[in-house]
């Protein structure tokens, strides 16, 4: 066989077999290189059942085995298996009934041929009707028979019950269905002579015949036992200790108590701090909160005025011990402003809003040459302690009693903090119909479609409102999005869930040029 026919043979395989390098040291180095591997392949000869191992075999793998050298017509013992006879039910039935009914038939003789008689079919209906009839051994009761006795059946006498207390519960009252209305109720139990409405505790009550009551419960539709003010006693004696006053309040809760009591509010912080620590135990240092932000890119004719008017719009601006508010402005080394400040807040939600707002927004509105940048302030070189040099600065000391009655003055304006104090764009009166609350969460958008707009796309509209609901939602929570479609202003609403999302929406002046709280 040449090269190639033995490479078409070997193609043809349904065992694995080398190829290249590997077939060529297989002929040199093998005992009897015409043995197959025994390794079939499933995906060109068959797919193995599952959990089996098609490369394990009983017997030895040779070149019987391998299919493409020993086809199935040089395999002649496959010919050799015996074909099966089966015999279903019905023919071994039959079989038997011909049987049992034919006659014998007498021996032939020698040389004489005896012609088969036909077989007659066998009649079934006089069997059936046989078994039919027969009597039944069972009672009516599909019980066995009983033996002939002499005696007659014995049967139980029924006698009446002696008589025995009533039970403290009676017949229970009438239940209802959960969830009905209070008229509902009233009218079923109207015509009930033990159910009564109590007005202490408006509800409905039901007396037994033993003086215990049942209050209904709405909500269930079911009648729950009362427990009265004897039985509550009993049972909280029955469970009391003895030298112990119940009254008295726990050990946990008057050491709380007490700790309340010796420890004095400290105001110098802005939020309240723990008091002081377990004797033996380690001071925690109070961690400081950041409360200012760094601006940048503000024009160099700003004044701390107009600073301190912008900023103070979201939010409480930190005062020092001569009541002014803490706005740094830095300055060059000629002495000219930088076009930088650092602006301290009294809280820590301020930042956030101040950042969101008034980032990349202008200092005076309208003018474009006055954007500024606003970032929360990073002191991480100061947190490492002591400057470049090496020496730490002496800390400053605070006088606590001036600084708790400025926390103090601080916070009352904070509560107080109204409209007057800046809190959003001021709007004139003929533009807003009355002056917007502090409390107000609709905002109205003027100016977000057009009539014409809306009769060229409907899909607009649910755009519109998917982008508005979208754009506000990075201000706050969002409740309501409302578009009026036959307003020719293009009016739109929406809704927060507090009033400083909304007072958030009106500083958004970028996006929103035309909202106002309404």
């Amino acid at each position: 066989m040449s090269n190639v026919a033995r490479v078409a043979a070997d193609s043809t395989l349904y065992h694995l077999s080398p190829r290249g390098f590997w077939a060529r040291f297989r002929a040199i180095a093998a005992v009897n290189d015409q043995i197959s591997t025994g390794l079939p392949l499933p995906s060109i000869n068959r797919f193995p059942p599952p959990a089996s191992r098609p490369e394990k075999y009983s017997t030895p793998a040779t070149k019987a085995s391998d299919v493409a050298q020993n086809p199935y017509w040089k395999r002649d013992v496959r010919r050799a298996y015996p074909r099966l006879s089966v015999v279903t039910q019905p023919e071994l039935s039959s079989l038997l009934i011909e049987h049992s009914a034919a006659q014998a038939v007498a021996a032939p003789a020698e040389k004489k041929d005896v012609p088969a008689e036909p077989p007659v079919a066998v009649d079934l209906s006089v069997a059936i009707a046989a078994v039919a009839q027969n009597r039944k051994i069972y009672s009516t009761a599909n019980l066995p028979p009983t033996l002939p006795v002499s005696r007659a059946r014995w049967a139980p006498e029924l006698t009446q019950r002696s008589s025995h207390k009533p039970l403290l519960m009676s017949t229970p009252p009438p239940s209802l269905s959960a969830g009905l209305s209070a008229q509902a109720i009233a009218d079923a139990f109207a015509g009930h002579e033990r159910i009564y409405f109590d007005r202490d505790s408006n509800t409905w009550r039901y007396e037994e015949s033993d003086g215990t009551e049942m209050e209904y419960d709405g909500a269930t539709g079911k009648w729950v036992a009362l427990v009265g003010e004897e039985q509550l006693r009993l049972q909280q004696a029955a469970y009391s200790v003895s030298g112990v006053d119940e009254e008295t309040p726990a050990a946990p809760v008057l050491a709380r108590e007490n700790k309340k009591r010796k420890e004095p509010e400290d105001y110098t912080f802005a939020t309240p701090q723990a008091g002081p620590s377990k004797r033996g135990k380690k001071d925690e240092e109070r961690k400081s909160k950041n409360t200012a932000v760094f601006v940048s890119g503000l024009p160099v004719d700003a004044e701390l005025d107009e600073i301190v008017e912008r900023f103070s719009k979201c939010g409480v601006l930190e005062e020092d011990d001569d009541g002014d508010p803490k706005v740094k402005m830095y300055a060059l080394d000629d002495g000219t402003f930088s076009g930088e400040a650092l602006v301290v807040y009294f809280k820590e939600d301020s930042v956030f809003l101040a950042e969101r707002m008034l980032d990349d927004a202008e200092l005076r509105i309208g003018d474009s040459t006055t954007v500024m940048r606003v970032a929360k302030a990073d002191f991480a070189h100061k947190s490492g302690g002591g400057s470049h040099s090496g020496e730490s600065k002496p800390r400053k000391t605070i006088d606590k009693k001036k600084a708790s009655r400025r926390i103090v003055k601080m916070q009352k304006k904070l509560a107080d903090w109204d409209e007057e104090d800046g809190f959003g764009p001021s709007l004139a009166d003929d533009e807003l119909g009355s002056a917007p609350t502090k409390n107000s969460r609709v905002v109205v958008l003027k100016h977000m479609f057009t009539l014409k707009a809306l009769e060229k796309d409907a899909s607009l509209l649910l755009d519109l409102k998917e982008d508005v609901r979208e754009e506000c939602s990075t201000l706050g929570e969002v409740t309501n999005v409302v578009l009026y479609d036959k307003e020719p202003d293009g009016i739109m609403t929406v809704k927060f869930r507090d009033a400083l999302s909304a007072q958030a929406c009106v500083l958004a002046r970028p996006y929103f040029l035309n909202c106002y709280p309404f």
